[in-house]
C-alpha cells in the first residue's frame, strides 16, 4: 500500500510524505504507484521549479518527502495551492473503488 501523509502546520498544508508501494500490479506496471508518484513529483516540481520556493525535500526508494515550513505567509499561501491540488488528485484516485485498497491518505500536524 502507498501511504501519503499530508503534513499541516496550524491547520494549513505544510508538505507531504509518500511511502511504500501499492502492490496493485507487477513492479514497473503498477498504475496506482505510477499515478501517486506522478502527482507527488509534479507537486514538488510546482513548488521548486514553478514557484521557486526553498522547500526541503528528500527522495529515496519507496519514499518522497517535501516540507514547506518556514516560508513567508505569501509563500505558504502559494504552496498551499499546489499541495491542495496534489491532495485533490490523490483523492480522485480513491474515488475508484478498485484502487482504494492500494492507497491511504493521512494527515499529521508538524
Amino acid at each position: 500500500m502507498v501511504t501519503v501523509c499530508m503534513l499541516t502546520q496550524n491547520g494549513r498544508p505544510a508538505g507531504f510524505e509518500v511511502t511504500g508501494h501499492a502492490g496493485c500490479s507487477a513492479y514497473g506496471r503498477d498504475i496506482v504507484c505510477s499515478a501517486v508518484s506522478a502527482i507527488a513529483q509534479t507537486a514538488l516540481l510546482g513548488l521548486t521549479d514553478v514557484l521557486g520556493l526553498p522547500v526541503r525535500h528528500q527522495s529515496e526508494a519507496g519514499r518522497l518527502y517535501c516540507g514547506t515550513t518556514g516560508l513567508s505567509a505569501a509563500q505558504s499561501r502559494d504552496a498551499a495551492l499546489i499541495l491542495n491540488t496534489m491532495l485533490a488528485g490523490l483523492e480522485a484516485i480513491l474515488m475508484n473503488e478498485e484502487y482504494q485498497q492500494y492507497l491511504s491518505i493521512t494527515q499529521r500536524e508538524v
